[in-house]
């Protein structure tokens, strides 16, 4: 054996040394399976604007105030405590009121009387004909400033049931005003919900292992890996995952507002 070869094998020897002594039995197989694990989250804010315009500043802080009490009233019918709504005045403004401005009749100025001049003709025994009164062109009516008060809304929800119904209600409202409800979602406790999407991370990927196992005829014995490693979401995944979720209300932002958690973890199944 030359000289050259030894060092080879070596080598080759020191390689193969640790995957002999961690080798899995002629039956066993080894099985890679990475999951994703989510956590939706349990609390939300809705927030909208009202408004209320009137001739002086006196009233409209009145109708803003009945506005307020109007709101308090009927989200109490479907289940929201006064302590969840919170109120901010904002600063008042002059608006011209959200309503289109009549054209007035424009008022008569002049009157004119058309000359007559006969050509040829002798005159005519016939008085003149009568006078035709004009008017300038038209002109728009200025709309007198109305006094605007305006105030913002949040209604603070732990209970995402009810989330549809005040999003409803709070349309209702806002229709008076120049805004959209919006919804923020949050979390409240970040750390419950990491711990959660780790949880269901290594929950899914244990299912998906017994479900290979299963159809093979084995099942798992061990476990020899795991790591945060975030698995690539395939294309039909992705989507179903945005499915999920109700575009047309907005819970797009929902999906955003969870927290995600990766794992990949190698098994070792065997025959049952």
């Amino acid at each position: 054996m030359s000289s050259k070869t030894l060092p080879l094998l070596a080598t080759t020897a020191l390689l193969l040394a640790p995957l002999t002594a961690t080798a899995a039995s002629a039956q066993e197989i080894e099985l890679h399976i990475e999951a994703l694990g989510d956590a939706q989250p349990r609390s939300a804010r809705v927030e909208f604007e009202i408004q209320s315009s009137a001739e002086s500043p006196e009233a409209a802080e009145r109708g803003l105030a009945a506005a307020k009490a109007d709101l308090t009233r009927k989200f109490g019918e479907i289940g929201i405590k006064p302590q969840q709504i919170s109120f901010g005045d904002m600063s008042a403004d002059l608006y011209p009121p959200p309503v289109p401005v009549a054209i007035a009749p424009p008022p008569i100025t002049t009157t004119t009387t058309p000359k007559v001049t006969p050509v040829g003709v002798p005159p005519s025994p016939l008085p003149p004909p009568p006078a035709i009164k004009t008017a300038p062109s038209p002109r728009p009516v200025v709309a007198k400033l109305k006094d605007n008060k305006r105030s913002t809304v949040t209604i603070s929800l732990d209970d995402l049931g009810k989330l549809e119904a005040v999003r409803s209600k709070a349309r209702d409202f806002s229709r008076t005003s120049y805004s959209q409800p919006r919804v923020i979602y949050a979390q409240r406790n970040p750390a419950e919900a990491r711990d959660e999407a780790v949880a269901k991370a290594i929950a899914q990927a244990r299912t998906e292992a017994d479900r290979y196992a299963s159809a093979m005829g084995y099942k798992v014995v061990r476990i020899t890996r795991v790591s945060n490693a975030k698995p690539v979401l395939n294309v039909p995944d992705l989507v179903q995952m945005i499915f999920n979720f109700d575009r047309r209300t907005g819970d797009s932002e929902r999906l955003m507002a969870a927290v995600w958690a990766g794992v990949a973890i190698d098994f070792v199944i065997a025959p049952k």
